[in-house]
């Protein structure tokens, strides 16, 4: 449901409010009711926490598209597969004058055979879309950029073998490697629900692991 925040007098009619730290807050910072611009809220009904398997990790990128897998259920890097491939691919551009700065055009792509991913700027990413979900995802700089870079962007995923998640990351062009850093974060539900809500995470510690079969008790006394 989406409720909306009108103009009105009462609780929601214009008033002074504090600052942080004392005094009063300025014309623009405070809250001025208008019908016509209404401030919308998005509600859900909780469903309860379910075991989360999470984790984060650094990955280093080939310049020349060769991919990278990650399996998040199981934390490992791959250069045959996993859940996730990512890949990037840059050409540095000559210099016009001798002095000019070097810059480069700078491709990176996000792949899920089987599954996808949806792009999403919500803060509270609680629970995955059922569908919509495009199996890949790219971006592009621009020819004449200087210090690329993919600033922090939040994904919903559905893996091949249909379970459901949502990772951020940040990539970045790195020329003295030469390579692409990517630093990720990642949450995903093992058991293929789509509920991601917090409470029940387990840490996914380098080298443990997800068997097939295994029961989500065994995980918890695993300790991820």
């Amino acid at each position: 449901p989406e409720v909306d925040r009108r103009g009105r007098s009462g609780p929601y009619a214009p008033r002074s409010f504090p600052r942080r730290g004392g005094g009063v807050a300025s014309a623009k910072e405070r809250f001025i009711a208008d019908p016509k611009k209404p401030e919308i809220f998005r509600l859900w009904k909780l469903k309860g926490a379910e075991v989360i398997l999470c984790s984060a990790m650094y990955l280093y990128i080939p310049p020349d598209g060769t991919p990278i897998y990650l399996d998040m259920k199981t934390r490992k890097e791959s250069k045959e597969n996993g859940d996730v491939a990512f890949w990037c691919r840059y050409t540095v551009l000559p210099k016009n004058t001798p002095h000019e700065e070097r810059s480069v055009e700078w491709k990176f792509g996000i792949k899920v055979t089987g599954g996808g991913v949806i792009a999403t700027d919500s803060s509270l990413p609680f629970g995955a879309p059922d569908g919509g979900y495009e199996e890949e995802w790219t971006f592009l700089i621009e020819k004449g950029a200087s210090g690329p870079r993919l600033d922090s962007q939040t994904f919903f995923i559905k893996t091949a073998d249909q379970r459901f998640g949502v990772f951020n990351l940040e990539a970045l062009y790195d020329p003295l490697r030469p390579t692409c850093s990517m630093a990720i974060s990642w949450k995903i539900n093992p058991s293929g629900s789509r509920n991601l809500e917090p409470g029940k995470e387990q840490m996914l510690r380098k080298g443990s692991y997800l068997k097939p079969g295994e029961s989500l008790e065994y995980i918890r006394m695993k300790g991820g």
